[in-house]
């Protein structure tokens, strides 16, 4: 007797990948052009690309073959982790078309609640799974610990994928995975020869360096190594600022704003979710804007045009990559709708207690952000009346991180006092938070913004004698205890930079003995923070903390030797 096919998976949270023929005839300038672009895929291309090894289409990123190695050594879990619009995505496409020979893919869309459940059911049908996260960060650390747990020296592979500032920012996440035998980390970072050879050649074959004028091959390939840094997201950054490309943008605007304000409202929340790096899933921003977007995006997409920048992809709300999303904001709308409509997806999801999933948690934290606004939203006014709008809703009232964020904004302002007034009301908000759930608060981050503040200050506003070097002592202590924390940084190693700044530029208003006292403190601080270098994550956080260390150890010696 036969015997019978288990039913499909029900699954919430992943999709299953399907692999994808590949194409039989190469591929066309404007499809090489659209990739490069706007992001626009034609995945029957990739797949030809994977099939002959060769970068007809795209660039075949070196860590595809790294990553096949590392399989066959045992790696189960793994972190890719690139800076915005490094290709991520891509890679992680030909790894799961590759693999999909052989196991079955599974791509997580949105993580609900029973996300480890479902994982449980997925390896218990398929042993040998796949499992793709892509912004893996978003996950808690309890989840994305267990996942790991789950797989380290199973038959199944999980992948994952971040922002490289991601990774560095999530120390506990990576903490809690590195200790895994099967966990394998890389960071895609600068082009290596042979990738920087086919990208020239894949933009020369739409003109794409006709701005640079009249290049030779090997001028080319210098531009991308010198000028760019062999970074593929600043070659890209140069390129979309063509007129073809803002012409492109311009056409695709103009059907939205045929279909009403709320299309162009989807637009610029799509567009800033995905500035922040996350695309939205479809339910978030129907929940928010109370209507169906798959509806609205259809209706929208209509024509020959290859390029959308709404579509709908693994339940996803997708645009145009992160670089150009970002572009769009700053180039094509004003600030006062950017503003709003941010605010407007911020009161949604007060209203609904907005935190119901990995995702919603997330991106409401990192839409408080100032360093996420400032970088779109220039006019002071608009940056001001976001913080005092959102500060009117009670939700926001009882979080030190929004206080702590409007006080980052008015310290560029050089509102000193304004600034002190925001920053209180932080470590206030940490007070009643810490009585309305009974555990402790880490104030790590007020802290350290609390000694930059007396650096700041002390720059802006004439400090008595006594008054500076309280400011100074207390600064230092600060530095001091964070460089005792489990969870090292690049943070106390700049706030010691700013310091020393201050010692040197103020130190004539500080007497002789206070002013030695200062600097023996500073001294030994310094030397503490070159034993604990080492604890720092890698990588960006490690460079950034290396030069503010190296900077004032060069300064000390100066100092030293008069």
């Amino acid at each position: 007797m036969q015997a019978k096919t288990p039913p499909p998976l029900r699954l919430s949270s992943f999709f299953q990948y399907e692999s994808v023929r590949p194409d039989d005839s190469l591929p066309s300038v404007p499809q090489i052009q659209d990739l490069l672009y706007f992001g626009e895929k034609v995945p029957k291309q990739q797949a030809r690309d994977l099939s002959l090894q060769r970068s007809d289409y795209h660039v075949l990123r070196e860590a595809s073959n790294w990553f096949e190695q590392q399989i066959a050594s045992g790696g189960r879990v793994f972190l890719i982790s690139g800076e915005v619009c490094d290709g991520k995505t891509i890679l992680a496409e030909d790894i799961a078309q590759r693999l999909s020979v052989q196991r079955p893919i599974f791509w997580l869309h949105q993580a609900y609640d029973d996300i480890l459940d479902e994982v449980a059911r997925i390896l218990e049908r398929h042993s040998s799974a796949v499992l793709i996260l892509e912004n893996c960060f978003e996950l808690r650390n309890e989840r994305l610990k267990m996942l790991g747990i789950a797989f380290d020296g199973s038959e199944g592979i999980l992948l994952l994928t971040a922002r490289s500032i991601a990774a560095d920012a999530e120390t506990g996440k990576v903490k809690s995975l590195k200790p895994l035998q099967s966990f394998r980390e890389y960071r895609l970072s600068r082009l290596s020869d042979g990738e920087i050879e086919v990208l020239e050649r894949l933009i020369d074959q739409f003109g794409g360096f006709v701005y640079l004028g009249a290049l030779s091959v090997q001028e080319r390939r210098r531009y991308i190594e010198r000028k760019c840094n062999r970074s593929l997201p600043a070659v890209l950054l140069d390129i979309l600022k063509s007129p073809h490309v803002r012409n492109r943008y311009k056409e695709e605007m103009n059907k939205l704003g045929e279909k009403g304000s709320t299309a162009t409202d989807v637009l610029v929340a799509a567009l800033y979710a995905k500035h922040i790096g996350d695309p939205p899933p479809v339910s978030f921003l129907s929940n928010i804007f109370r209507i169906d977007i798959q509806a609205l995006i259809r209706n929208v997409n209509y024509g020959n045009s290859s390029l959308h920048l709404l579509k709908v992809e693994r339940g996803l709300v997708e645009t145009i990559p992160a670089i150009g999303a970002s572009l769009i904001l700053r180039e094509f709308f004003d600030d006062r709708k950017i503003v709003s409509a941010v605010v407007h997806v911020l009161e949604e999801m007060a209203k609904q207690d907005g935190r119901k999933t990995d995702y919603e948690t997330y991106i409401f934290t990192q839409m408080l952000r100032y360093s996420r606004l400032s970088t779109i939203v220039k006019e002071l006014a608009e940056i001001n009346r976001f913080f005092d709008h959102v500060s009117k809703i009670d939700y926001f009232r009882t979080m030190p991180l929004f206080w702590l964020q409007w006080h980052m904004a008015k310290i560029s302002e050089k509102k000193i006092v304004d600034a002190e007034r925001l920053l209180e009301r932080g470590y206030s908000a940490a007070t009643n938070l810490e009585k309305r759930q009974g555990t402790r608060y880490n104030r790590r981050q007020l802290d350290d913004r609390k000694a930059k503040f007396l650096m700041q200050r002390a720059k802006e506003v004439e400090r008595s004698e006594t008054d500076l070097f309280h400011d100074c002592k207390t600064a230092l202590e600060i530095v001091q205890r964070l460089f005792n924390d489990a969870e090292m940084t690049h943070h106390p190693y700049q706030t010691m930079e700013m310091i020393l700044q201050i010692v040197v530029s103020h130190g004539n208003q500080l007497s002789p003995e206070h002013h030695k006292l200062i600097l023996s403190r500073f001294s030994l601080i310094c030397e503490h923070g070159v034993k604990r270098l080492a604890f720092v994550p890698g990588g960006y956080q490690r460079h950034a903390a290396s030069g503010a260390l190296l900077n004032s150890q060069i300064v000390l010696w100066s100092l030293a030797t008069g």
